[in-house]
């Protein structure tokens, strides 16, 4: 299992579900924003290799700013 972990502007959970319509074709099992960390940390699980760029990409495209930061294989 591969955790990417990525900072962003996301504010609230409003629209939260834009986020999933976006992340779910990249073949993310799922994923969590903490909102109480300064850099509204977004983690992202996959069973897959997927790139950093490719969730960037995502996001980007409904709106959203985020910045790769880390990787954790689990």
């Amino acid at each position: 299992m591969n955790i990417l972990i990525f900072r962003t502007d996301i504010q609230s959970p409003i629209g939260i579900q834009s986020v999933w319509e976006a992340l779910q074709p990249l073949g993310i099992k799922s994923f969590s924003i903490d909102f109480s960390d300064f850099n509204h940390a977004l983690s992202v699980v996959s069973e897959e290799l997927i790139t950093p760029q490719s969730i960037s990409k995502a996001l980007k495209g409904i709106g959203y700013c985020c910045e790769y930061l880390a990787k954790q294989i689990e």
